[in-house]
């Protein structure tokens, strides 16, 4: 899948330079990392530090380098800093910085509580899961392959898998703790028939490369929808995958979080 990286043009910033470096290299290097976070936070609609030191231009490199050119970003009011939870902060796009990477200026600001646990656990289930799978967003609906798939209003909750296989997933969230597993699943059958009947999605269903996941907070709760989900097998026509991610549990325990299946 192609990488689709923002036009920063003039976001181009000096770096200090080490003794062999020039001032022109170190601003391309800056201009190229502020790319990469722009992209990311595109993407994903928020990051975090961990997150963004994944990203080939902070991976080997001192980890102070990558808070210099958030600094830089948020100088530029391009991106800001805000508490996800208590223990962990994100950076998602101002107005100014949405609308210089062609995102709509209502995606951009801090984030409800409900739109960071969205993010957050496609954040993690795209990133975090041994598998790096990459969120489609509207401007991978217009690739020749995926272009049929488009439909107004569709889920911000599909991916892709990375190659050989490519394959396409749609994430469901499971918001709840406890609650009851027959409701959840009766909406991914719900969700298997659609794409099965949907003639766009015919060449990813022949060729055995769509699947649904659900995305759930607590290693029981997992088990238990994977025990539901190989006793009703049957009622599945496409492969359905379970991930686990208690690193959302402080989003999902905030009081001001309707806990459902979204």
């Amino acid at each position: 899948m192609p990488t689709f990286l923002m036009n920063c043009g003039d976001l181009m910033a000096e770096r200090k330079n080490s003794g062999t470096e020039t001032a022109t290299s170190g601003r391309s290097e800056t201009a190229l990392a502020l790319q990469a976070i722009l992209a990311f936070i595109a993407r994903y609609r928020l990051a975090t530090f961990d997150s963004l030191r994944q990203l080939p231009p902070f991976k080997t490199v001192d980890p102070g380098w990558l808070r210099r050119v958030l600094s830089i970003a948020c100088q530029r009011d391009l991106m800001f800093s805000a508490p996800l939870h208590r223990n962990l902060r994100y950076w998602a796009f101002t107005k100014k910085g949405a609308r210089l990477n062609g995102i709509p200026e209502d995606r951009s600001g801090p984030l409800s509580e409900v739109a960071k646990l969205h993010a957050y656990s496609m954040l993690l289930f795209c990133t975090e899961s041994g598998v790096h799978r990459t969120r489609l967003i509207s401007r991978d609906f217009r690739q020749p392959l995926l272009l049929p798939l488009y439909r107004p209003g569709m889920p911000g909750t599909y991916y892709l898998s990375p190659e050989p296989s490519a394959s396409l997933g749609l994430a469901r969230l499971d918001g709840g703790l406890q609650g009851r597993w027959d409701r959840i699943l009766h909406n991914v059958a719900r969700d298997c028939q659609q794409h099965v009947e949907s003639q766009a999605f015919a060449p990813f269903v022949e060729s055995h490369r769509l699947e649904i996941t659900i995305v759930t907070v607590l290693p029981e709760k997992a088990d238990q929808l994977r025990h539901a989900v190989e006793d009703h097998a049957d009622d599945f026509s496409l492969p359905v995958r379970i991930e686990c991610f208690p690193a959302l549990l402080p989003l999902v325990s905030n009081r001001n979080i309707k806990k459902s299946f979204l």
